[in-house]
């Protein structure tokens, strides 16, 4: 099943990013994980509960949140962190409906707020091996879908 979840979230988030954000994907997968494990990122995540419950956390390196945040929020040079983070936080809540619309379609699913996360779990997320990694001109992406 985590296959599955793993594959259409791929395909949502990539998505996603070209049509919202305007960042385009240049590869996906583990080879996109960048070498260093104290990765410098902005994480969100996005609980949701009902007939299934579940968490979806997005990672984005921060040069590349920045980058939205100036697409997205209209945010001026320098970009303040909590823009940065806030861009996050759209994206991960956008990505999260798409998704939960491709993946349990009808099912009565309430979606939460999204929340920032503490680098502190940054480093769970970077080892976990179902992670869903990208590259792009500004930096790397994780996505993770995990059920409760």
């Amino acid at each position: 099943m985590q296959n599955k979840l793993n594959h259409i979230m791929a395909s949502v988030a990539e998505s996603i990013f070209e049509q919202v954000a305007f960042v385009f994907a240049d590869d996906i997968g583990i080879r996109c994980k960048p070498q260093n494990s104290n990765w410098d990122a902005l994480g969100a995540e996005l609980k949701f509960t009902g007939t299934i419950n579940g968490t979806i956390h997005l990672w984005l390196e921060t040069t590349l949140a920045s980058n939205i945040a100036l697409n997205m929020l209209a945010a001026e040079e320098p970009v303040e962190k909590e823009k940065a983070i806030d861009a996050v936080r759209e994206m991960c809540n956008i990505i999260s409906g798409n998704f939960i619309t491709s993946a349990y379609q009808n099912a009565d699913i309430i979606l939460h707020i999204p929340d920032s996360l503490d680098t502190k779990k940054l480093q769970c997320d970077f080892d976990d091996p179902d992670g869903i990694w990208f590259s792009s001109d500004d930096g790397a992406i994780l996505i993770l879908v995990k059920e409760a």
